[in-house]
């Protein structure tokens, strides 16, 4: 059995070590996509590395404009990965999926991409993007989608990165654009991915130097006492 005051010292530790460590922080990337063509919007985008699968979210900017979306549409780095490519956790409205290597411009019942200039659609001039996927219906009628999310993963049982889509252009194809109950535009958005930072050497959160000095301290002190209750009289017990 431990002495009361090696007991100490070791909490004492312990409670450092928890002090000092600084879990990883997972990779992520965002980005924002504009109109490159119909009405003004404004849609952002957010990716997250989740153990081996991408979580993503892509929300309306309302400040700028409210927008339904339709379609998503995007291009992969590594085109590899799109044959095992899949969709789970599907969020509001997200339907019908493609992925196929520039050759999708069109998803679910007609959702398209084409048109506009072609140095800014990212699913020309090659014909297509990599990827597509539905999103609600056509119109506020039925749905008003201005938010979504769904996580990318793999069905061969191998690992997605940031990697596999940074750098990459997505497009958007949303209705029912305007402010207000002014909703009668339409738009095709364009944006690019973040690229990726070398990777840095996570820094540990170090406690202030007067949290360290009371912690030293009090572990001092107590050690001291029990020290001294260790030399003094046995103390009776009651049965």
């Amino acid at each position: 059995m431990k002495h009361p005051l090696q007991l100490l010292a070791a909490v004492t530790v312990s409670g450092l070590a928890t002090l000092m460590a600084t879990p990883a922080q997972a990779a992520s990337l965002n980005f924002s996509l504009s109109p490159f063509t119909g009405d003004n919007a404004k849609v952002d985008v957010w990716l997250l590395e989740n153990g081996s699968n991408i979580d993503v979210k892509v929300d309306v900017d309302r400040s700028v404009a409210l927008a339904d979306l339709q379609g998503i549409f995007f291009n992969v780095a590594n085109e590899s990965i799109l044959p095992s490519l899949g969709l789970v956790n599907k969020g509001a409205g997200v339907g019908e999926s493609k992925f196929l290597a520039n050759s999708v411009d069109t998803v679910g019942k007609n959702v398209r991409l084409v048109g506009g200039d072609s140095n800014q659609n990212p699913c020309s001039p090659t014909g297509g993007c990599d990827g597509g996927i539905e999103i609600g219906t056509k119109g506020i009628g039925k749905d008003d989608i201005q938010s979504t999310s769904w996580t990318f993963t793999r069905r061969d049982g191998q690992a997605l990165t940031l990697k596999d889509f940074a750098g990459m252009s997505w497009g958007i194809r949303a209705t029912s654009v305007g402010t207000g109950n002014n909703r009668e535009g339409s738009t095709k958005l364009a944006g690019v991915v973040g690229t990726l930072l070398d990777p840095q050497e996570p820094s540990a959160d170090v406690p202030e130097p007067a949290v360290l000095m009371a912690l030293g301290l009090f572990a001092v002190g107590a050690g001291y006492t029990i020290k001294r209750k260790s030399e003094g009289a046995a103390v009776p017990q009651t049965i």
